[in-house]
C-alpha cells in the first residue's frame, strides 16, 4: 500500500467515524475488517489514523 493510499484511507476513516460513540480503535478494526485489509495494512493504517488525529489539520 502506498503512502498516499494510506493517508487517503486514514482520512476517510476519520471522516466516517468522527462522531463515533465507541472507542476509535474498535470502530477502526470493524471498518478495516469490512474492507478486508490484512494485519500489516491495518497496523499501517492505524498508525496513520493516530498521526492524523494528533497533527493539526494542514
Amino acid at each position: 500500500m502506498s503512502e498516499e493510499r494510506a493517508i487517503y484511507l486514514a482520512e476517510k476513516f476519520l471522516r466516517e467515524y468522527r462522531n463515533a460513540r465507541v472507542e476509535k480503535r474498535l470502530a477502526f478494526d470493524a471498518w478495516a475488517d469490512r474492507y478486508g485489509f490484512d494485519a500489516d495494512a491495518k497496523r499501517r493504517l492505524w498508525r496513520e489514523v493516530k498521526h492524523r488525529t494528533r497533527s493539526p489539520a494542514a
